[in-house]
């Protein structure tokens, strides 16, 4: 979990307030889209029989479309909403950028939210300590040994006598 937080901070540190907040934005507005996205398209995979791909082929490219928006939006409003004075070019060049690491930051907080499941999961199950072999309670008696498995008596007078093992037919 710290370093999911610190990795926000690097955001908010590195590439400043504005572009950051676009950024974890842009990674909250495309989780709240695509999760409906691809909950529909796992109904209808199940209903049609089709590859959920089908539905969900361009949801790649959300991260884009959201950061684009939001950065369009912001910087008209840093501009007074005076569209032609807008450097497109830097709008488009900036928003790319940001949903490039809004999937980089989403991937990487997953990668250690799954380590930390993990870990987690290992400590929850981890085996009984064993007991110390020096302690009286700790000996093994006879009845705790295993033994190979017995053959049952006629099963073994058939292995040494052919005569009375079971006949089997020839059935052609």
């Amino acid at each position: 979990m710290e370093n999911i937080i610190n990795s926000i901070k690097t955001l908010f540190t590195a590439y400043g307030f504005e572009a950051a907040t676009i950024i974890l934005l842009t990674l909250l507005l495309v989780n709240l889209l695509k999760k409906p996205i691809v909950a529909r398209a796992e109904k209808t995979a199940r209903r049609t029989g089709c590859d959920k791909s089908v539905v969900t082929r361009y949801v790649s490219l959300l991260p884009i479309a959201v950061a684009l928006l939001l950065t369009f939006l912001w910087t008209a409003y840093k501009h007074d909403f005076r569209v032609a004075e807008l450097d497109y070019g830097a709008i488009t060049s900036s928003s790319v950028m940001y949903a490039g690491l809004a999937v980089a930051t989403y991937e990487t907080a997953k990668k250690q939210m799954q380590a930390f499941a993990a870990k987690s999961a290992q400590k929850a199950f981890a085996p009984l300590p064993l007991a110390d072999p020096t302690e009286e309670s700790a000996t093994v008696s006879e009845s705790a040994t295993v033994s190979e498995p017995t053959e049952s008596a006629s099963a073994r007078d058939a292995r040494r006598d052919p005569t009375l093992a079971p006949q089997t037919r020839d059935v052609l």
